[in-house]
């Protein structure tokens, strides 16, 4: 991994660390900033873990704190809005944690299922954190859960397959564009 500050006024970039020192980080696939900027999740498909580090807010360099094993290959990530929960698309499912706000190290607590047998591989979590959208491109279909603002517990709400007013073929991206709360995939 590596880490680069931004010139918010030019897009400039200048190299501030190069991350890889660590056993899980092999593989890596996915990278997210904690809604607080204090923590970096990042999943990997290769050792099939999420790591933690802590951020520094001055320089952005990263401190190493945690691996998490969660033995199936992870593609994509996702936090609460609130930094309190977060989710990881594993082989065929979603992995739910819950994150503890003072360590920002997570703690795992369930393996959700989709309400079919093929595979997601892209997730979102919408800005208020009220709902998650898990995306299968093997299936070309998309699943809408929402998310319980108390405990971070997810149910079914929806499945939207291609041809349901529209064509999910080659689905690649899930994105939530706020505040007009349009789903782009």
């Amino acid at each position: 991994m590596v880490v680069f500050s931004r010139d918010a006024a030019t897009g400039e970039l200048t190299h501030v660390e190069t991350e890889l020192g660590h056993q899980g980080i092999d593989g890596a696939l996915h990278v997210i900033v904690s809604p607080d900027d204090r923590f970096v999740y990042l999943c990997t498909l290769k050792d099939q873990s999420v790591l933690t580090f802590s951020r520094d807010a001055t320089d952005g360099r990263l401190t190493y704190l945690d691996t998490i094993d969660v033995g199936r290959n992870m593609t994509y990530i996702d936090t609460t809005p609130d930094g309190k929960n977060l989710y990881a698309v594993s082989s065929r499912h979603v992995e739910r944690f819950t994150i503890d706000t003072v360590t920002g190290l997570p703690t795992w607590i369930e393996r959700v299922q989709p309400p079919s047998s093929s595979a997601g591989d892209k997730l979102t979590v919408s800005d208020d954190g009220k709902f998650l959208y898990w995306g299968d491109i093997n299936a070309n279909r998309v699943y809408v859960f929402s998310i319980d603002g108390t405990t971070g517990g997810v149910t079914h709400l929806q499945t939207f397959n291609n041809g349901d007013s529209g064509s999910l073929i080659s689905l690649s991206l899930i994105h939530i564009s706020e505040p007009t709360r349009l789903l782009s995939i």
